[in-house]
């Protein structure tokens, strides 16, 4: 079974991850609302966990910028 993080945010949104091609993780974060909206990104496989989490939280940025608009 499948487990879920719920954070506090300025806007309604879920991530989704899975395996991509050419042994990347792609990540997608996906606006909640009437107006959907999505970011997404790939991650090689010799990325660190810390350069997966700045990317993540910038994505989160950009999709609160993108709301505020």
């Amino acid at each position: 079974m499948a487990t879920a993080e719920v954070e506090e945010a300025s806007f309604d949104g879920l991530w989704f991850s899975r395996t991509s091609h050419s042994q990347r993780e792609a990540w997608e974060l996906r606006q909640l609302a009437e107006s959907p909206f999505a970011l997404f990104e790939t991650f090689e496989h010799d990325e660190t966990e810390e350069q997966r989490e700045d990317m993540r939280r910038e994505m989160e940025a950009r999709l609160r910028d993108y709301v505020k608009k």
